[in-house]
């Protein structure tokens, strides 16, 4: 059951790294029919809290460089059901410098990753630069899967993931801005959240030392060790040095929520080898989204703060 826009085409018109797609009509991404891989899309602004650009240490780093570090979450948990395609799409304020260094390890990531014959076929990796509206119409649609993955207390949500339960994609995220108030319609069983609270982050504020998650946690440690150890920048060693800086202070807690995620993944990509229980939970994403309309907010606005009333028309 097809949730999403039939945009096969036009997604990869707009997308030429992507290959072999069937023009068959009705052809879709989601089909199960005529394809069997996940696309799983984060799309924002790149700040270091926001969507956790970050995330291509920590989060994308376990969508990518944990899936290149374990082949047997490919070959072993996912087995021959799930083929996945990772879209990173998102721009940079021309000023902020670690921004722009993150998009270029999306990129050498994704380099990395698409090059490796243990994961070629598998998985790919995509950074579709300068995300737009227009990008957005094709992107949202095509996507099985949102991550949502902000540190839970930082940021109040734009409307982004609220675009993707519409169109039937599942969420992958923290609890954190609107995607609590999604998961409190649609069921939080119908989720896959993670991590710390907004209240767990503030109260470990004083103590969190991200050390011990590098000593403690063999995943994440073989992780940051390809960023620290230049294996994705080997002709320009060193090129990378602020993300590791930055991270071995962690103001924004990425390490924290780490090894959540990847038990989240794992959970999502079991549920995605049962296409009957995948497109259950995406109807009643789409089903109980409705709250989130424009109709519904711009009236609540005019009710309880324009203190608007309604003009009759004759």
């Amino acid at each position: 059951m097809d949730c999403a826009v039939d945009d096969t085409n036009g997604l990869a018109k707009r997308i030429p790294l992507f290959d072999s797609w069937e023009s068959t009509p009705r052809a879709h991404w989601v089909s199960r029919a005529f394809h069997h891989f996940l696309y799983e899309s984060i799309a924002a602004r790149i700040r270091q809290h926001l969507a956790r650009r970050k995330n291509v240490e920590e989060k994308k780093m376990f969508g990518g460089v944990g899936f290149l570090l374990h082949g047997n979450m490919l070959v072993g948990v996912w087995k021959d059901s799930l083929i996945a395609r990772l879209g990173s799409a998102g721009k940079a304020a021309p000023a902020y410098r670690l921004a722009k260094l993150i998009i270029k390890l999306i990129n050498n990531v994704a380099g990395t990753i698409n090059g490796d014959p243990l994961v070629r076929g598998r998985l790919k990796v995509l950074f579709l630069p300068e995300y737009n509206v227009s990008l957005a119409e094709r992107l949202i649609p095509a996507s099985d899967v949102s991550e949502q993955i902000s540190t839970a207390g930082y940021e109040a949500s734009g409307t982004g993931n609220m675009k993707f339960m519409m169109n039937g994609a599942l969420t992958i995220g923290t609890r954190d801005g609107a995607t609590i108030e999604m998961a409190q319609e649609a069921g939080e069983e119908n989720f896959f959240l993670f991590g710390l609270t907004a209240q767990q982050v503030a109260d470990s504020q004083g103590w969190y030392d991200p050390a011990w998650h590098y000593a403690n946690e063999p995943e994440t440690r073989a992780a940051l060790d390809l960023i620290y150890g230049d294996f994705f920048n080997r002709n320009e060693p060193g090129v990378f040095n602020p993300i590791r800086d930055t991270l071995r202070i962690d103001h924004y807690m990425h390490l924290a929520d780490l090894t959540a995620y990847a038990n989240a993944h794992k959970k999502l990509a079991e549920l995605y080898a049962d296409p009957e229980a995948w497109s259950r939970r995406a109807v009643i994403n789409v089903a109980c989204s409705g709250k989130f309309s424009s109709d519904r907010t711009i009236q609540e606005y005019a009710d309880e703060i324009w203190d608007m009333k309604p003009s009759p028309v004759p």
